[in-house]
């Protein structure tokens, strides 16, 4: 298997487990907050952050926040537009069916053999000028 392949279904994978959560979550939330099943949803997002993103601490996004939407950000659908592979870093382009319908990209390091999400950005195109802001995992 070639490596953009490798890296692809990294993505793909990573997709489809925070849709799970997603969907897992937000009803969960909306009936209770409490502390006990903060602690639960919040272990669930770490053990697939640490399968397929890169080891860093994130002040900020998903981890810290739990947050989590009603159609979820992550979704199945969403469709790889475009690919890049250079050296030990894949870049993937990908387009949102549902909700916002963004365009993300997403960038990925090989490391230790293993290829892992660092970041994702969302395309804003305010007035035409297109941009990509961070976006949080």
């Amino acid at each position: 298997m070639e490596a953009v392949e490798i890296a692809r279904n990294v993505l793909t994978n990573f997709i489809i487990k925070m849709n799970e959560w997603e969907l897992r979550c937000y009803p969960l939330l909306s009936e209770d907050d409490s502390e006990s099943i903060k602690v639960v949803l919040k272990d669930e997002l770490d053990e697939i952050f640490n399968k397929f993103c890169t080891v860093k601490e994130r002040k900020q996004g998903r981890q810290t926040s739990l947050s989590c939407s009603e159609p979820p950000e992550y979704s199945p659908s969403e469709e790889v537009l475009s690919s890049e592979i250079n050296k030990n870093k894949a870049v993937f382009v990908t387009q949102q069916h549902t909700g916002f319908k963004n365009k993300y990209r997403y960038t990925l390091h090989l490391k230790n053999d293993e290829w892992r999400i660092d970041k994702k950005e969302w395309l804003d195109d305010d007035n035409g000028i297109e941009k990509w802001k961070q976006c949080y995992l």
